[in-house]
């Protein structure tokens, strides 16, 4: 049913209350004086209102008309009041999504309504500051401490403390990724708040209300991190089949290729920013605010372990299966391959190694020769690593040195390390060798008679059958990933 059926409604808000009559909306600001705001006296609200209807123009100007002020006539004190445009209940977003209507022609034209807005939305200097890792670890820091602060007693610390351990963790390894978003021009004077509750869709397009404007640096972000706002908003109402199509098209229409690592960053962000609200109205007495808490910790939970970057070394005899392995791996974790058959023939082609494979230790098997592919190797995955992309290093790594190397490259990008080595009988992986008619691989049956005799011990790796079923094999190293990264994937 449409609200302006009622005569006049009352809601009240975090920070104010909104008086609905007929065909108008009147906005007061609380007298609140708090660590983050001020409005205290009713200058300081007038202020804060007009401030207000001047952000909010930038995309709703025919919502947002005026400022006024209410009179008392036995005091002559005076209230300022935002007036705005009465907005229909029933094309609230997130009324449409919880009456079951399916709203995704509306999440695409919505998804077209900020990608226009981020196009328009001012850049600089002073904004780009507030997107580097750093700025973005302490906006992490400032909302867990008020987290923890106004949890006491109500949810179990360890989730708050898994949360901030996690989020820490994928900052420390992708200062190269931040610094290029700002580069790329992807950091703007956004939104800051873009929730369901606040996005009506009309007839002539949506409406986005109320954008953070009590902290200019806080709506200093990323685009993805604006929109995953939303996205989280999405999949918190049960939704997240439109949050992937939200996210789908904004980043098609903005021409954007953000790695969803990022993007499940600022989810869960985003669910952590949601909780910290939830927990100030359960101070505030609301109801239903603790479920609410503990869903969006949830949630940020889920997406800070999906974003958790990983290295993992795929390896085994010559004909053991381990690059087939790592594909379909790749498949359902979105993970980049790094072939070490196929770095060795590039760096062949561009003349960087030179020689025969038909003895190991030998030309292209030289010690000199391993240690050039694995050191391109490693320095591909470092690249990939400190962009937020997973990368499978598909090698034998019958080496010790070359897997202490990977350790090392993990521990420098802050990634977690996952090790699988492909088993299959000697026999078997000679018999596939043979029977090869289109591969990279340069190794023979006798490479791989003497890479099995004199590799080294890999205590630390999960061994996987490949002399079976491939579809069973990559089952299990999808289980490997989840159990190891702790973070589950499709077709586990």
């Amino acid at each position: 049913m449409d609200t302006r059926d009622s005569y006049i409604d009352v809601h009240e808000t975090t920070t104010g209350v909104v008086l609905l009559v007929r065909e108008r909306a009147y906005k007061i600001k609380k007298a609140l004086s708090t660590a983050y705001l001020d409005f205290g006296t009713p200058t300081q609200r007038q202020t804060a209102l007009l401030r207000e209807l001047e952000l909010n123009r930038r995309m709703s100007p025919d919502v947002y008309l005026g400022v006024t002020q209410l009179n008392d006539p036995l005091d002559a004190t005076r209230e300022p009041i935002l007036v705005m445009a009465r907005m229909p209940e029933d094309r609230r977003l997130s009324s449409m999504i919880t009456s079951g209507q399916d709203a995704a022609g509306e999440v695409h034209s919505i998804a077209s309504l900020i990608a226009d807005f981020h196009r328009r939305a001012i850049r600089g200097a002073w904004i780009d500051e507030q997107a580097t890792a750093e700025s973005v670890g302490a906006r992490w820091k400032s909302n867990i401490a008020e987290l923890r602060e106004l949890c006491v007693g109500t949810v179990p610390v360890g989730s708050v403390d898994e949360i901030s351990t996690m989020a820490e963790t994928f900052l420390l390894g992708r200062t190269v990724l931040f610094d290029r978003r700002i580069a790329d021009g992807h950091i703007v004077d956004g939104h800051g708040d873009l929730l369901s509750d606040d996005i009506f869709v009309l007839p002539d397009g949506p409406r986005i209300l109320d954008c953070l404007d009590f902290d200019d640096q806080l709506r200093f972000v990323d685009t993805i991190d604006d929109a995953s706002f939303l996205a989280m908003d999405l999949e918190f109402l049960g939704r997240e089949d439109l949050a992937d199509e939200f996210l789908t098209t904004i980043v098609a229409l903005s021409q954007d290729l953000p790695p969803r690592a990022l993007i499940d960053h600022y989810i869960a962000y985003r669910a952590t920013v949601r909780a910290k609200v939830d927990a100030l109205r359960m101070r505030q007495g609301g109801t239903g605010s603790i479920a609410r808490l503990e869903r969006h910790l949830a949630l940020a939970c889920s997406h800070l372990r999906r974003a958790e970057v990983r290295l993992c070394l795929v390896g085994g005899l010559p004909g053991s299966g381990k690059s087939t392995l790592s594909v379909g791996l790749a498949e359902h974790t979105g993970a980049v391959v790094i072939s070490s058959d196929r770095v060795r023939r590039e760096l062949m082609e561009d003349g960087t190694l030179t020689g025969a494979a038909d003895e190991y230790r030998q030309g292209l098997y030289s010690p000199a020769a391993l240690d050039t592919v694995y050191a391109e190797m490693l320095a591909r995955a470092h690249r990939q690593l400190t962009m937020g992309q997973s990368v499978i290093l598909d090698a034998t790594w019958s080496d010790s040195r070359y897997r202490h190397n990977a350790q090392g490259l993990c521990l420098s990008t802050s990634s977690a390390l996952i090790e699988i080595c492909c088993s299959t009988p000697l026999p078997v992986a000679v018999q596939r060798i043979a029977m090869r008619t289109e591969s990279l691989s340069d190794a023979t049956a006798t490479t791989a008679a003497a890479i099995e005799a004199g590799q080294d011990p890999w205590p630390e790796s999960v061994s996987i059958d490949t002399n079976i079923d491939i579809d069973v094999s990559i089952e299990a190293a999808v289980n490997v990933w989840n159990s190891s990264g702790h973070s589950p994937v499709d077709g586990a």
